[in-house]
């Protein structure tokens, strides 16, 4: 059998490990359009959350709020998530284009969205928009999204970290405007996020 018949590596898989490269290097993506890029072809999200010192990991189904300054996801009132983010608000998306082949390692995207999670208070406009952008990507979600005991939760993004060709880094963090490149770079000292416009999660 060959490398490439039995189903888990191909034969280009020496040709794309003598390409990739051993250490970090610095990108130049423009990421808040590669946020809304990878927002159009994914469907679904990691989620990090924590509490007690603990990591969780969860999927949600995502959407960037419209003009991309947000994530946002719905989960249930219940879930240990949502717990968990009512406990520390502070959350991570790892967004990704991903596949199971050799050649995914240099063509793969991924982009970790940093920031900081708000419970969005049923029936206010940003709860609207939230519920608007995630009912139009994911219709199957439709009647969850209805529920009294689901929360639509709004992450407002505080970084992007954007990582291509395996290991070249664009860092981006939001300034006065959402215009990629013209964005503070990831030295700039840290301000906290605007407050989610509803339910702060602490």
């Amino acid at each position: 059998m060959s490398l490439k018949d039995n189903g888990r590596h191909s034969t280009d898989g020496l040709r794309v490990r003598a390409q990739l490269p051993v250490v970090p290097c610095r990108g130049d993506a423009g990421v808040p359009a590669r946020l809304a890029a990878i927002d159009r072809i994914r469907r679904h999200a990691a989620l990090a959350t924590a509490a007690e010192g603990a990591p969780y990991l969860s999927l949600v189904a995502f959407a960037l709020a419209p003009g991309g300054s947000a994530a946002l996801f719905a989960t249930p009132r219940g879930s240990r998530k949502y717990r968990n983010l009512r406990a520390n608000p502070r959350v991570s998306l790892l967004l990704d284009t991903r596949g199971e082949h050799d050649r995914d390692y240099a063509s793969a995207e991924a982009i970790t969205v940093v920031g900081k999670a708000c419970v969005l208070r049923a029936g206010s406009a940003a709860w609207r928009e939230a519920e608007l952008a995630l009912r139009a990507k994911h219709p199957a979600l439709a009647s969850f999204l209805e529920a009294g005991t689901t929360a639509l939760v709004r992450v407002e993004i505080e970084e992007a970290v954007h990582v291509a060709g395996f290991q070249r880094v664009t860092a981006w963090r939001p300034g006065p405007t959402h215009s990629g490149r013209h964005a503070r770079p990831s030295s700039a000292s840290s301000s906290s996020a605007p407050p989610g416009p509803d339910e702060p999660a602490s």
